[in-house]
């Protein structure tokens, strides 16, 4: 299965708390795209994941390595004009920092996974049905 994950998702990851996360995310099968820029907000936020992840700083080092080998990260230029536009008309009015996901999810023809619950009602009621929701 082919799945656009955002960037709350993979602090989530790195949070540590959700294990069953953890294991649906590393499990066979499941092949993670994102957009390029996403490694930036991470690195951003890492003193704030050290402060609040339960695991130990070489902990977070190693699961950051395997998270980043799991994903396939897509320059933005690779997404097609009518697939940002399509994201841009769903997102404008709810946050528009989730273009980038919301076209990707489209051009790849991909589920997205986001933790994000405002985000995906609203999506939802605009009539994108593309996620990945497991039960972890």
């Amino acid at each position: 299965m082919r799945i656009v994950i955002d960037t709350s998702m993979i602090f989530s990851l790195l949070l540590g708390k959700n294990a069953g996360m953890r294991d649906v995310f590393f499990e066979f099968g499941h092949i993670f795209y994102a957009p390029n820029y996403i490694i930036g907000e991470i690195f951003e936020k890492k003193e704030k994941i050290m402060r609040c992840s339960s695991l130990l700083e070489s902990e977070i080092y190693e699961l950051f390595y395997r998270i980043l080998g799991k994903i396939e990260f897509v320059a933005e230029n690779i997404v097609s004009l009518e697939c940002k536009s399509q994201a841009f008309e769903l997102c404008r009015n709810i946050d528009e920092n989730d273009i980038p996901f919301i076209a990707l999810s489209l051009q790849l023809n991909a589920v997205f996974w986001t933790g994000d619950k405002k985000l995906k009602n609203y999506l939802k009621e605009h009539g994108f049905t593309l996620f990945f929701e497991p039960e972890y």
